[in-house]
This record gives structure tokens, C-alpha cells and sequence, in this order.
């Protein structure tokens, strides 16, 4: 069977997401399916030589309330250099460290959901210590956070603490 997108119309067009409607010819048969469309995100495991991991913990409307997360943001592109510069650009807002010379080695890619065009890239770095007050963006209200690798994925992975997909993955694939 011949599977192929027909049509696609917008629906909804904002700064962060679209909604876009599809016509989708599965052989004979058409079908109409929406979905949701973000641009490319980015998330960094920073851990330093004791093998913490550095988290933000920062409000998110979706949860009503704070969580803890790995740092990271939305990039405008899937282009590998300007996804990487955007890594670099929150652990220097995020963690407040300064990204001269920091070495990034990517874990993983991959969608949210099936439903969705949105892919995150998951980079690793390594610091010697992490910075004691965030830089972010002046709407962003964020705590650091540090704790050893493995309580963190007793937490987050293993346990029942809310948190983000992207954290669990990184924290997984490290």
C-alpha cells in the first residue's frame, strides 16, 4: 500500500507551535489527521567530575507548578552547528558558565511523539563545577540544582518525581 501526504493547510500559527491539517492518502483511502509542529529543541546533561548532574528547577504551566529538568531551549533549526550553539547558549543563560570552551558530544535525537514534528537534540558536556546563580532570560525564574547521576535517575527515571521526556532520555543515555 502506497502511503503519501496529499494536502497540508495551517491551522494555528504562533512563535512556538503550529497546528498544521493533513490529508494523508493511505492507497485508495484519504484521511484527515492534524498535528502539532514546534522547531527543533536542545538539552544539555552537564555533569561535573564527581558525576553530578547539573538540573534547573523552573515553573512549567503544563505541571501547575516547579519541576526539575535538564537545561535546555528551543533552536530555530536542525542544522548541527547552530543546534550546538544553541546548546552552548543555555549552559552560558542556564548555568551561568562560560562556554569558551565548552565540548559538546551529541547522545541522541528524537521526537516526541507521533503526532508531532518536533525534534530534541540531547549533548552531553563536563565541567569542573557548576556556576551558583543562573543568567536567564529575565522572564525566566530558575534554581539550580545539583545531585549525584544515580539519585537523579532513582528520581526522575525509576521514581515517580515529576519531570520532562527529554530529562528522562538524557538522563538514560548518558
Amino acid at each position: 500500500m502506497s502511503t503519501k501526504i496529499k494536502s497540508e493547510k495551517i491551522l494555528f500559527n504562533s512563535t512556538r507551535f503550529r497546528v498544521i491539517s493533513q490529508t494523508i492518502a493511505f492507497g485508495a483511502t484519504r484521511e484527515k489527521r492534524d498535528l502539532i509542529e514546534m522547531g527543533p529543541g536542545v538539552s544539555i546533561v552537564v555533569l561535573d567530575k564527581d558525576n553530578n548532574v547539573c538540573l534547573i528547577k523552573e515553573w512549567r504551566s503544563a505541571f501547575d507548578k516547579y519541576i526539575y529538568q535538564l537545561p535546555g531551549g528551543f533552536c530555530g533549526s536542525n542544522n548541527e552547528e547552530l543546534l550546538m550553539e544553541a546548546a552552548k547558549q543555555e549552559v552560558r543563560e542556564e548555568l551561568g558558565l562560560p562556554t569558551t570552551r565548552t565540548v559538546l558530544k551529541k547522545l541522541k535525537a528524537f521526537y516526541l511523539l507521533g503526532g508531532m514534528r518536533n525534534t530534541v537534540h540531547i549533548y552531553l558536556t563536563t565541567v569542573n563545577q557548576f556556576a551558583q546563580k543562573p543568567q536567564g532570560e529575565t522572564f525566566e525564574a530558575i534554581e539550580l540544582a545539583s545531585m549525584p547521576l544515580k539519585e537523579a535517575y532513582e528520581r526522575f527515571v525509576l521514581g515517580n518525581e515529576p519531570t520532562t521526556a527529554t530529562t528522562i532520555i538524557g538522563l538514560t543515555t548518558v
